[in-house]
């Protein structure tokens, strides 16, 4: 066991205080401090963490049990563990008994500290350091699974494409229409009673009814289409085609049509779904569209369409693309909208 466990010694009885640490001195342990009452021992705490803490339970003030719920609650805020032995004189049973229900680790008798000291201590260092050791795993754990989560390629609920991935794929999408033509269509669905169905079911029950919807829209969908859940309640599809004519006013509507007040059977029995749903394409003839002003006008839209109740379409069109004629050059630049 390392010598160099951190342990602080308090006791308002400087005398105690300077057997104890005499004990562990001799013991091989180097890393050792003092305190003469809770106060400052928290403040030596919260400086420089401990891993044993040694307290006298009865101290002026604030005692033993006081000092150490501080520091379990000082210690849970920082993500770390505190080993707390309480030093007593010849207390009751039931005193322990409540101390230990409290949180207290270990408890020494003051008349046996002799013989007891040591023993104790280093089963507590070997405690404190194995439990600061798994929490330290947990933390990187923790940080590993949020990268893994942010750089993921498929949902963890449905399995369908993540953010992160979909986004790629529409701005690759978008890199080869511009070199070889084409056009792009990108839809968003979103379940507008979201927040309602979350209180009324278990999680459970919610990851089944969000596999359903996913499924559903897999099936409205070309085998080449890319289908992803972008957020808790909305679902995307990017979609190709070799001409924008393909998403005209009332392309797509299918997707609204037919989860709009539609009831889908889960585990849980049937679950009416209210939707929204917008489409928003580009092509290379008309100009392609900044992916990001492509997203901001997309959720714009589905806004609308849960206003509106209508499946919202719009075409991207950038003026005065590839010497058009006339009549388009005069055309305002931005996007034609159409609601089916």
């Amino acid at each position: 066991m390392s010598s160099s466990v951190a342990i602080l010694v308090v006791d308002d009885a400087r005398f105690s205080n300077a057997v104890t640490v005499r004990h562990l001195e001799h013991a091989g342990y180097n890393n050792l401090r003092c305190a003469s009452h809770a106060a400052e021992a928290f403040q030596l705490h919260t400086d420089n963490p401990a891993e044993i803490m040694i307290v006298d339970w009865r101290m002026p003030v604030m005692d033993g049990l006081a000092l150490m719920q501080k520091v379990r609650a000082w210690d849970d805020d920082n993500d770390r563990f505190t080993y707390v032995i309480m030093l007593t004189a010849e207390e009751g049973p039931a005193a322990i008994q409540s101390a230990f229900d409290q949180g207290v680790d270990d408890f020494i008798c003051k008349t046996h500290l002799h013989s007891e000291l040591v023993p104790r201590v280093y089963a507590a260092a070997r405690t404190a350091l194995r439990q600061n050791g798994l929490i330290s795993q947990h933390r990187h754990l923790n940080a590993r699974h949020q990268t893994l989560r942010q750089n993921t390629w498929q949902d963890s609920i449905t399995l369908l494409a993540s953010p992160q991935y979909t986004k790629r794929f529409l701005a690759r999408s978008l890199e080869h229409i511009e070199a070889r033509g084409g056009a792009i269509g990108l839809v968003l669905i979103r379940i507008d009673n979201y927040a309602t169905l979350s209180h009324q079911m278990a999680d459970a029950a919610l990851a089944g009814l969000l596999q359903r919807v996913g499924q559903h829209v897999e099936q409205l969908c070309r085998p080449m289409d890319l289908v992803a859940r972008m957020g808790r309640d909305t679902f995307a599809v990017v979609c190709h085609s070799n001409t924008i004519e393909h998403f005209q006013a009332g392309a797509l509507k299918r997707f609204r049509h037919s989860l709009h007040h539609r009831s889908l059977k889960t585990r849980s029995g049937f679950i009416t779904i209210e939707a929204s749903s917008c489409l928003i394409s580009t092509s290379s003839d008309r100009g392609i569209a900044p992916i990001s002003e492509l997203w901001q006008r997309a959720q714009k839209a589905l806004i609308e369409s849960a206003q509106t109740q209508r499946h919202v379409v719009i075409n991207w069109q950038q003026e005065d693309v590839h010497s058009a004629a006339a009549m388009r050059r005069s055309a305002p630049s931005g996007y034609q909208q159409h609601k089916v």
